[in-house]
């Protein structure tokens, strides 16, 4: 499910099918919720409706980023990555990448990471179900690498993890992240673990300015590899 969602007893809810992304601002202003089916096959009315009649949760996530507005994105004759894909888009951003909702309302806690001896880092967090309803959580953590948004990605995905929270639970969820994931390919294409920061998000969609204004809780930590 992606959109928001108003608190009210009956309102208009916005199925949408397709396999790209949609320009939603004007949907999105007169609906109460929006959801995006793709194209689900021949199950797919079932499905949605064990969904919207609440005998199932919504769990899905965006596998894409919706743009805020579709004029000001890239030239087709552009060749360079900025403003594409989630792993360099700063703004313009509508429904962020890895963005969904569910009856439930899920928040991040108490991040660390670790940088160990054998290459690796560990990554820690503590997931909370504040509803009283079953929740699936896609827990995502993101990496920004020195030179973000210059010469490096301003963020890219490195491990995600699917968890069931009961009602009013808590879980820690831990990732080992391999160097080769935190490399970074330079100039010449080859790929670098360069020395320096590296800031770890670690929530329910891709970090950005749009993600806070949604409410999607995100958590950082930083870690200096040398």
């Amino acid at each position: 499910m992606s959109g928001g969602a108003k608190n009210s007893e009956s309102g208009i809810i916005v199925v949408l099918t397709g396999g790209s992304p949609i320009d939603v601002r004007e949907i999105s202003e007169m609906a109460d919720a929006v959801i995006m089916a793709w194209y689900s096959g021949q199950e797919g009315g079932y499905a949605l409706g064990d969904l919207i009649f609440g005998d199932a949760n919504f769990s899905g996530r965006l596998p894409i980023t919706f743009p805020a507005d579709c004029a000001k994105l890239p030239d087709f004759e552009d060749y360079s990555m900025k403003n594409r894909t989630y792993k360099y888009m700063s703004d313009n951003i509508f429904y962020p990448f890895g963005y969904g909702l569910s009856y439930g309302k899920v928040s991040y806690s108490s991040p660390s990471v670790v940088w160990n001896k054998n290459q690796t880092a560990t990554v820690k967090v503590s997931v909370t179900n504040n509803s009283a309803i079953k929740t699936t959580e896609t827990v995502q953590v993101y990496v920004s690498a020195p030179g973000t948004g210059q010469t490096a990605p301003i963020q890219q995905l490195v491990a995600f993890k699917r968890v069931e929270l009961n009602a009013n639970a808590t879980a820690e969820v831990s990732f080992t992240i391999d160097a080769a994931q935190l490399k970074t390919v330079e100039s010449d294409g080859s790929s670098k673990l360069r020395k320096g920061v590296y800031k770890f998000a670690i929530g329910g969609a891709a970090p950005s300015d749009r993600t806070n204004e949604l409410g999607v809780s995100v958590v950082e930590k930083e870690v200096t590899i040398i």
